[in-house]
């Protein structure tokens, strides 16, 4: 464990690698200390494997979104166990597209998974490996469906009408 709050040292060490990847990304060291208000020996320190301090969220949220990149963030998610999945702006009347996104790599998934079973009826490391790989991707096209669902402007059902877009 580290000096931080009981914070596990992989954690720290994801962190401190981030804020290296963001703070090279921004430009270097003094650009990250203007863009995030900083000192420039904060910027050395919180990437510092021996630093005694780490960025704050404000500072991670300022890096994060100056580059584009959610090196910590991501570092964060993967620590509990989450996945970061990037909102990208899908235009109105493509939700059939998403939909058709998710089924092929649900049916891949499937396929794949299949595929390994009839081999020999078990999956090795490899073959459960790559299930794994197409599980990633139908989850990542699911949640950029659900974030497109999250997103949209549905019409209002009309009076009487059980769906939404008013037809009964």
């Amino acid at each position: 464990m580290s000096k931080f709050n009981r914070l596990p040292d992989v954690v720290v060490a994801a962190i401190r690698g981030g804020w290296r990847d963001l703070r090279d990304a921004m430009g270097g060291t003094d650009r990250a200390a203007r863009v995030c208000g900083v000192g420039i020996s904060q910027v050395s320190t919180y990437g510092s494997e021996h630093g005694d301090s780490m960025p704050t969220l404000a500072t991670v949220f300022l890096a994060e979104r100056d580059t584009g990149k959610p090196y910590i963030t991501s570092a964060l998610a993967s620590a509990t166990g989450h996945i970061l999945v990037p909102v990208e702006p899908v235009a109105k009347g493509e939700l059939a597209s998403l939909l058709c996104m998710v089924g092929g790599e649900v049916g891949e998934m499937f396929s794949t998974y299949g595929a390994a079973l009839a081999n020999d009826g078990v999956l090795d490391a490899g073959e459960l490996a790559e299930v794994r790989r197409k599980a990633g991707d139908a989850k990542r096209a699911i949640y950029a469906l659900i974030s497109h669902l999250e997103q949209a402007s549905l019409p209002s059902p009309a009076p009487g009408s059980t769906r939404a877009g008013g037809a009964p």
